[in-house]
């Protein structure tokens, strides 16, 4: 099965779909052999984009895990991210480089920085260290989360360039159009975390209307909605069937499109629910 992907600056492609492994064998969890057989079935399936974060505490654990697919580093597409307490001058390389090896790659294909901190104001620096670990090879994008459309502004005015990527929180009931319109002026790829809303958009009018009309479950709607936009979606499910189903959205001949009318319809749900933290203010994941 061949899955939609979009290019990035530095002409890579992403694969549109993910595996988002937050909480998947992190340390200390009482369910690694569950996790582990996850991991594995994804593989099987085709995933190769792999979305976790420094602060997901579960680096080595995949690291593991792909080294011992058999699936060749080229096919992979694995995104880390920078955590909270790296920001400062001295510590991000060692950050890094301690992921790097956790996830036994010599380079990640994107590595963002996690959270914006505006309150500790060292974003900018740290985006243009990891601006020199791309340019040093170690890294092949740079991107960012949970930035807002008033941190892309002021990243680009004061780096003069912008990130490959934006991993923000999208799903039906909470896509912030503002910063998803910044990224669009900007040329930055929107990626989706937490697309699914923990099912909490699933029974909403025109999400239970579209899985209807098409026959398919609710969840595929969701995702076809962000990836019809050119969103890219890193959905997280340990369930055998839940993988086989979001991965099916993503072929490059999708089982169902829908209509610009009931994206709209899908679209007017914004505003109702955010799950994640407000980026203007959130300061934890700092271990």
């Amino acid at each position: 099965m061949a899955t939609r992907s979009i290019a990035l600056r530095s002409g890579a492609q992403m694969p549109m779909l993910g595996l988002g492994t937050y909480k998947l064998g992190a340390e200390g969890s009482d369910s690694l052999a569950a996790d582990r057989a996850a991991l594995e079935t994804a593989l099987e399936l085709g995933y190769r984009h792999i979305d976790t974060a420094t602060a997901y505490h579960n680096e080595p654990f995949l690291g593991g895990v792909l080294d011992g697919s058999g699936v060749d580093r080229a096919e992979l597409f694995l995104t880390s991210k920078l955590r909270n307490a790296d920001h400062a001058e001295g510590e991000w390389r060692g950050a890094l480089e301690r992921s790097l090896e956790a996830l036994r790659t010599d380079y990640l294909d994107l590595y963002m920085i996690h959270w914006p901190l505006p309150d500790h104001d060292l974003y900018l620096s740290a985006y243009a260290e990891l601006a020199r670990a791309r340019d040093e090879g170690l890294i092949r994008d740079v991107g960012v989360a949970n930035f807002l459309a008033p941190h892309l502004d002021r990243l680009v005015s004061e780096t003069g360039e912008a990130p490959a990527v934006d991993q923000i929180e999208f799903h039906p009931s909470w896509h912030n159009p503002d910063t998803v319109a910044s990224c669009a002026e900007l040329g930055v790829a929107v990626e989706a975390y937490s697309p699914l809303s923990r099912g909490a958009d699933f029974g909403a009018e025109p999400v239970a209307a579209a899985a209807s009309a098409h026959g398919v479950p609710a969840s595929q709607v969701v995702l076809a909605w962000a990836l019809q936009q050119g969103v890219s979606v890193i959905p997280k499910s340990a369930n055998p069937e839940r993988l086989a189903e979001n991965f099916a959205v993503a072929d490059t001949t999708p089982p169902f499109e829908l209509s610009a009318e009931e994206i709209a319809a899908i679209s007017a749900l914004e505003g109702q629910n955010q799950i994640g933290h407000d980026p203007n203010t959130y300061a934890g994941m700092q271990r």
